[in-house]
């Protein structure tokens, strides 16, 4: 071993030298998004334009439609209507409503005037009116928002072919992603046009900083986990953790269209109390999410089957299990970046997915090697994995009757997880001393990830409200993380 490797060594395995460390690159990385956030706070943001017609009369459509929960000064992304426009989508119609499809009517409407109308025949379930009213209003004043409202309501009416027929329109490029036909499909359940549109929608518009976040976390755990082999690593070895994590990605995409086609036939839905949810959670989200991924580890059957091979079983099904989060993580950092949602998922959805695909693999792999000896104990672990799924969901979407919420011991779950998992690496294989301690590597993987999801949030937010965001769900993450660094119970000096 080289002298730095030696002294990285040293290093990971000292409590000290980690704590150290670790509070070294929590304040650089305080102070990275600190000075970017104040830089970028000096810049001199332009002035938005004022709003126009069409922004005008949607905000007053907004104001009148959600009047019980929004006051006019506080509607988010609309300003207070035009006196002009004060008068519409108000009761009684008949003060406004005879006028406006006058002038719908009539010869040169002026902008907004047609849109106006069309959310009016909207909200009455007049679709294909509202339709051409947004189309024929975007044909003389074009707007994006009236394109937008045009698309969303084509699928409120379930058209595909004027959907498909908007495709050979350039102007309507922008808004019309892919995202619409594969929801179209769905509406409909038109299968080839669900998978048709499938990965477009899926992969559309990925940012780069989002894939790499989900990638940087899916490697460190691929590293912790490959680091619990008894044997060292090979070629071999790192080929197959690659393929397994690749057929992990790919078993989202049955997961989803199982869902699809459970969803639909058995008209499942999440619903709005703590029995509800759990149930949905654990017939469709649980079941079907830990069956696809043990589906595609059965490729690895073929190796693991042999003797002697239940810790490759063990480990393989958790890679398959993890590449199955990095792929469901890209979409959550999509939609709730700079959120703490990276750091947050780190330490959740990933030890949860490689954990319970883990066991399962193993469970599979001994009853297919004896399956009078080992099939009832695969049908026990198949079932307990897709209880603790579901009651993990379960606790952080719905507060429990008579208690309230109690998302904070959705914890709990992960600790079974965990446990469940790590009982069966002891009772396997010894976990031998690694090159870079697993304390060492989840520790500094997770500062890394906590400074780079509050630079990117610093980017877009005020920095206090960054490190809030950021720092709350680190702390969240704090427990889960104790859990694992327990179970692998690795050896530290002082």
């Amino acid at each position: 071993m080289n002298p730095f490797l030696r002294q990285l060594h040293d290093l990971s395995y000292s409590q000290q030298g980690i704590g150290k460390s670790c509070g070294f690159l929590l304040l650089m990385g305080l102070a990275t998004a600190g000075i970017t956030g104040s830089i970028l706070r000096l810049v001199e943001i332009p002035e938005p334009p004022p709003p126009d017609a069409i922004e005008q009369i949607y905000g007053q459509y907004l104001l009148v439609t959600y009047q019980t929960e929004f006051e006019a000064d506080l509607l988010p992304g609309f300003p207070t209507p035009d006196p002009r426009h004060q008068r519409l989508f108000s009761s009684p119609t008949e003060k406004w409503l005879p006028e406006l499809k006058e002038q719908a009517g009539s010869h040169d409407p002026e902008s907004g005037v047609r849109f106006a109308l069309g959310l009016w025949e909207q909200d009455q379930g007049n679709l294909s009116e509202a339709i051409e009213l947004f189309h024929q209003e975007n044909l003389e004043y074009p707007h994006p928002l009236v394109r937008q409202m045009e698309l969303d309501t084509i699928l409120r009416s379930r058209d595909p072919d004027r959907l498909l027929d908007l495709r050979k329109n350039p102007d309507y490029t922008h808004e019309l992603h892919p995202g619409y036909f594969f929801r179209m499909g769905m509406l409909t359940q038109n299968w080839p046009m669900i998978l048709r549109w499938f990965w477009p929608a899926e992969y559309y518009g990925i940012q780069p900083q989002v894939l790499l976040f989900s990638l940087l976390a899916g490697a460190i755990w691929g590293a912790l986990i490959l680091s619990l082999l008894p044997h060292r690593r090979s070629v071999k070895i790192f080929s197959l953790a690659v393929a397994a994590l690749g057929l992990g990605w790919i078993s989202t995409w049955p997961t989803i269209w199982s869902g699809i086609w459970l969803d639909t036939r058995f008209h499942l839905e999440e619903g709005i109390d703590f029995a509800s949810s759990l149930l949905y959670f654990l017939v469709s989200v649980g079941l079907r999410e830990e069956v696809c991924k043990l589906l595609l580890f059965i490729p690895f059957l073929f190796w693991v089957r042999k003797p002697g091979r239940d810790i490759e079983a063990l480990i393989f099904g958790a890679l398959v299990g993890l590449g199955f989060a990095v792929e469901e993580n890209i979409n959550y950092f999509t939609n709730y970046q700079g959120s703490g949602v990276v750091v947050s998922r780190f330490v959740s959805a990933n030890l949860l997915h490689l954990t319970l695909t883990g066991v399962n693999a193993l469970a599979l792999t001994r009853a297919v090697r004896d399956p009078g000896r080992w099939t009832s104990d695969f049908v026990q672990t198949l079932a307990i994995t897709i209880g603790l799924h579901g009651l993990y969901n379960t606790l952080l979407s719905q507060p429990i009757p008579g208690l309230g919420d109690m998302s904070y011991f959705s914890g709990t779950a992960l600790a079974g997880c965990a446990f469940y998992f790590f009982r069966n690496v002891q009772e396997l294989s010894p976990v031998r001393a690694s090159r870079i301690s697993r304390t060492a590597l989840f520790c500094w993987g997770f500062c890394t990830l906590f400074n780079l999801e509050l630079l990117t949030a610093s980017v877009w937010l005020p920095f206090s409200e960054a490190l809030y965001l950021t720092g709350q769900s680190a702390l969240s993450g704090v427990f889960i993380g104790y859990i694992f660094l327990h179970e692998i119970r690795e050896p530290l000096a002082a």
